[in-house]
């Protein structure tokens, strides 16, 4: 028989994860700590803090860097405009997503295009 603190411990493990990929799967939407709270049946008070804890990040960082990471690729990879590549990863328009991406990786999306991409260590390479 397993102890409650190992099932309490496998059992936020198995909503924590039902998160990651909740987030990864909706990355162009509403990702509040209130509706990703609701996803691992946590409060919001005690999901951030547990999640913060696991990533070292808040949520709002956690989801900023994924959707940044994915349009990242989309600019050096993909021959669509700056803004559309904004709105597709849930950045409500073109400035927003313009100083959150200068201020990730030191440069504006359209100097990142120009730049070879190896110079940028942050890049995840993940599928799109």
């Amino acid at each position: 028989m397993t102890s409650p603190d190992k099932e309490t411990n496998t059992d936020y493990k198995r909503r924590i994860n039902r998160v990651f990929q909740f987030i990864e799967e909706n990355l162009d939407s509403d990702l509040s700590l209130n509706r990703v709270s609701r996803i691992a049946f946590f409060s919001p008070f005690h999901f951030h803090r547990l999640f913060k804890f696991i990533t070292g990040e808040t949520l709002n960082e956690y989801v900023t860097r994924c959707r940044l990471e994915k349009s990242a690729l989309d600019v050096m990879h993909k021959n669509i405009s700056i803004t559309e590549i904004a709105l597709k990863w849930g950045f409500h328009d073109n400035s927003s997503f313009s100083r959150a991406f200068k201020k990730f990786y030191g440069v504006s999306p359209t100097g990142f295009k120009k730049q070879n991409p190896n110079n940028f260590s942050k890049i995840r390479q993940l599928e799109s």
